[in-house]
């Protein structure tokens, strides 16, 4: 091997091992952040400058080969459907504003994400939101029909969501009280009924 081989070599294992070096303060400075982060959320969520890193790469290398984006993206939703108040008897305008931005984040989520953990919780938080719009909606049946799906694709993503289970258990019995009107379509005989489905053998509380 001639020597103008062996620098050439020297040089890219210099370069990888640096890169590397990057690579692992890049991971230990995300971890870091997004812990840290998770609990000033908790404490403010209305805080908007959460969970934002920088990396020791160029480019934001470092952030695309750790899927930071990904979970980022999945915290945002989160964090706009916490804003949108959906327990609340009277919500403000910005409220409502809160909750597209929680739909659309969380819709990307699902569209994007490769990580099945993450896309069901997603799914389980647009299911909860569906489900919410349905007791006051004059298309209940449909949004309770979008709810199920939702809680269902949960479900089938992770089979260890409790809460995606609960909330299916839940609307299931709704559904089974309130059957659909014939002006709402009918098409009920898919045989749910509330001790059907995944969310039968569920105890707990939902999101």
């Amino acid at each position: 091997m001639s020597t103008g081989v062996r620098v050439l070599l020297a040089l890219v294992a210099l370069v990888l091992a640096g890169t590397l070096a990057l690579l692992a303060l890049d991971v230990h400075g995300v971890d870091e952040t997004f812990r840290a982060d998770d609990l000033r959320f908790q404490r403010n969520p209305g805080d908007s400058a959460l969970w934002v890193t920088e990396s020791r790469l160029p480019g934001d290398l470092g952030e695309k080969m750790l899927g930071v984006a990904d979970d980022r993206q999945f915290r945002s939703g989160v964090r706009f459907f916490r804003l949108s108040g959906l327990r609340s008897q009277s919500r403000s305008i910005d409220q409502s504003t809160f909750q597209q931005a929680a739909e659309l984040e969380l819709s990307r989520v699902d569209r994007t994400d490769s990580n099945a953990w993450r896309r069901s919780a997603a799914a389980n938080l647009r299911g909860v939101i569906n489900l919410v719009e349905a007791a006051t909606s004059d298309e209940s049946g449909q949004l309770l029909q979008r709810s199920l799906s939702e809680f269902r694709n949960a479900i089938r993503l992770n089979p260890e969501n409790a809460e995606a289970k609960y909330n299916l258990e839940l609307v299931l019995q709704i559904a089974a009280e309130n059957p659909p009107s014939d002006d709402e379509g009918g098409g009920g005989g898919r045989g749910d009924t509330p001790a059907s489905g995944a969310g039968a053998a569920s105890s707990g509380s939902g999101y």
